[in-house]
Parts: C-alpha cells; structure tokens; sequence
C-alpha cells in the first residue's frame, strides 16, 4: 500500500525555507496528483469578547459564563476570550484605582457600538446585520454554531526569547482581505470588583484582561494560501506590573468586509 504521508525531510528540502511546515499537515493525493492540505489537524476556535469594567456589578456573570463555556470538555482549548475593560463602567475612582483600559479596546468599543454592559461578540458574528452585541446568556449557543463549523484558516503559534512567531494558511479559498492581530492578555489579576448582592469585593480575579496590542487595533493585512505556511514574527516587552507567568498572547485573523473573526489562537508566554 501507498505510503501517503509526507516526510518533513521532503517538505524542507522542497519548500521555501522561511516557511514552517510540520509532518502532519499535507498529504499527497492519491495517484501522485500534488500536495494537499490536510485540515484534520486544525479545528475552528472562537474567540469571546467580552466588554467589561470594574463597577458593573452583573459583569462577574459573564467572565463566570466564559469559564463554563472554556471547561466543556469539547469546547477545551477552542474558546478564546479577551476581556476589553471600557466605557464608563471603567472609570476609576477614589475606590476603583486601577486603569484596565487601553487605547486599543476603547476604539473597539467605540466601533462595534457598546452601549450596554455586560456584552460581548462571539467571532464578531453579525457585524453587518447589526446583531453582533450578545449578552452573556446567549454566548453558548453562539460558541456552538460556530465551532462545529470546519475551520477556513489553520494558524500555530510560539514564542521565542520575547518573539511571538505566527504560522497561517488557508484550508479553504478565501476572498476576503485578511487581517491578523496580535494582543497580549493577563490572568489571575487581584484587584476590586462591584459584584451585585454582594458590593465591593477586594480580591476578585479578573482574567483574559487586554494588556496591549502589538499591531495595532486593527492589525495588518496577511496574504494567506492553501499550500504554506506563512510565518509573522512580533517583538513583545511586558510592563513591569504584569505578571509574566499569567500573560498569554492572543492573535486573530479576520475579514477585513465582514469583521467577523475566522480563527483564533492562544498562547501561554510561560509553560
């Protein structure tokens, strides 16, 4: 019988050599008919973004709705939240001190229209019928649609000594100017939180907290195709507040027409 894998000794010495190719991602067609993408090894992972701030007392609800949704043994891995601290539920006071906002979530929030809290987009799904703000009790059956969908873009990640690198490709023709954002998140962060029924509460974890982006709002315009990877490299330097052990890196490529968010990748920065 046909051995129809290809060795990673034949896709380095045929392939660009910039481009990261693994074993496992291409297949010869049968009867020797070229190279094939073989999208087994990706599934579609969808990011929550979840707006947000310090004295919304109903909005522990919704970061509480992500864990659930993150701990379904299906949905492990494959659901992906930021948390964009923004609008006037934000501001900081003589009790609230601490700033999580950003310039990079205020213009998101700003752009997809927040009026009300907590509210969320899931994969920005909606953006062109005006139907893309969730509340939280309906996150679940938005992840559920989605994720079952087969996934359009392959996309790994690593971090090299304060590098992130991206590698993406297309599993699927695509039209669409794709754009790819690079944020860095932080968990597990201790600081205070109105929680309704309960007040002020001093030592809530805030989690998926948007730190920065390292390209910008919007990110940059990525040419993808079906038969390579194409590799992005970032520079990052954290903050020295921020706890490095707890930081991820969060990258999504979107449609530049619709917004909507076509993958989505996470990445702790320390094992």
């Amino acid at each position: 019988m046909k051995n129809y894998i290809v060795y990673l000794s034949f896709i380095l010495a045929t392939m660009v050599a910039c481009d990261k190719i693994e074993q496992e991602d291409f297949l010869i067609a049968e009867g020797g008919g070229g190279v094939v993408v073989d999208t087994s090894t990706f599934v579609k992972k969808v990011l929550i973004e979840d707006f947000t701030g310090h004295t919304c007392q109903n909005c522990p609800e919704a970061s509480e709705e992500i864990h659930t949704l993150q701990q379904i043994g299906a949905y492990q891995g494959n659901v992906i939240a930021i948390a964009i601290h923004s609008g006037f539920f934000s501001d900081v006071n003589s009790t609230f001190t601490t700033d999580f906002t950003t310039n990079e979530g205020t213009e998101i929030h700003d752009f997809f229209g927040i009026g009300s809290y907590p509210k969320g987009m899931v994969n920005r799904k909606g953006f062109t019928t005006t139907t893309h703000l969730l509340d939280y009790p309906l996150w679940g059956s938005a992840v559920a649609d989605l994720i079952s969908e087969e996934p359009e873009i392959g996309m790994k990640m690593s971090v090299e000594n304060s590098t992130i690198i991206i590698d993406a490709k297309l599993l699927a023709g695509l039209n669409d100017e794709l754009k790819l954002v690079v944020v860095l998140t932080e968990n597990k962060i201790i600081d205070k939180q109105l929680v309704e029924g309960i007040g002020v509460v001093d030592d809530y974890e805030h989690n998926h907290v948007l730190r920065k982006s390292l390209n910008g709002t919007w990110g940059q315009t990525v040419q993808l195709n079906t038969s390579s990877f194409e590799t992005y490299s970032f520079d990052y330097t954290l903050d020295p507040s921020w706890n490095e052990t707890n930081t991820n890196a969060v990258a999504y490529i979107y449609s530049e027409a619709s917004k909507e968010v076509l993958q989505v990748e996470e990445l702790h920065l320390i094992e």
